[in-house]
């Protein structure tokens, strides 16, 4: 349809340009500048019709590939212990500051996800990765982890979590990847601190993500 539509317009210039040049008393060569046009327009619209069949086709090997998208509503529990022989959470650098918000520390985290916010509650996986205290003036961190789950429907797959929280852990993250059964996911992650104390915290992660769901990879 666009190759069809592009020659009718050519046509019509070109005739067009045969009337002025008849007209004209050193004509320039109509023939060859109806050619270049025809041409160039041509080739635009096959350039255009094979983009938009690759990106159809791209499309379709996608749904046939993945399935469809799916939307997902998950809860978990995030138990992190301070002290004693079960610590999760470790300091590794030390700001070179003296500053009370802890500015430029970076601690490292492997803590328990379980279906429940008792400590005895059934452990489905682990949140591990790193926060950066990043703020000069207040308690703030930046928290980068992996959500990896190790039991129940989701076992072996991950979702990857981004975000910044304040001194009482309010903040929504953002979900910016997973594998497996969340599989390309995307969404953000709302947390909501139950307890908190010197020995540790727990803490309710809501997740809403759009995904694939892809069990091959579990």
């Amino acid at each position: 349809m666009a190759i069809h539509s592009l020659a009718l317009a050519a046509s019509s210039c070109c005739q067009k340009l045969h009337r002025h040049s008849s007209m004209a008393s050193s004509p320039p060569n109509p023939s060859l500048f109806c050619f270049l046009l025809f041409f160039l327009l041509t080739a635009t619209a096959d350039a255009a019709d094979a983009a938009t069949a690759a990106a159809a086709a791209g499309a379709k090997s996608l749904e046939i590939g993945l399935g469809s998208e799916k939307s997902t509503h998950l809860r978990v529990y995030f138990h992190e212990v301070f002290r004693g022989a079960n610590v999760t959470s470790l300091n590794v650098v030390k700001g070179n500051g003296n500053y009370p918000s802890r500015f430029g520390n970076i601690d490292m985290i492997d803590a328990a996800l379980r279906t429940g916010a008792d400590a005895r509650s059934r452990v489905v996986g682990r949140a591990q990765g790193v926060s950066f205290h990043v703020s000069q003036e207040e308690e703030a961190l930046l928290i980068e982890f992996v959500l990896l789950f190790t039991g129940g429907e989701y076992a072996g797959s991950t979702m990857t979590v981004v975000g910044r929280v304040d001194a009482a852990g309010r903040g929504d993250r953002a979900v910016v990847g997973g594998t497996g059964r969340f599989l390309l996911a995307r969404g953000h992650m709302v947390t909501q601190v139950l307890t908190s104390s010197v020995d540790g915290l727990v803490a309710v992660y809501d997740i809403y993500v759009m995904h694939y769901d892809y069990p091959r990879h579990a």
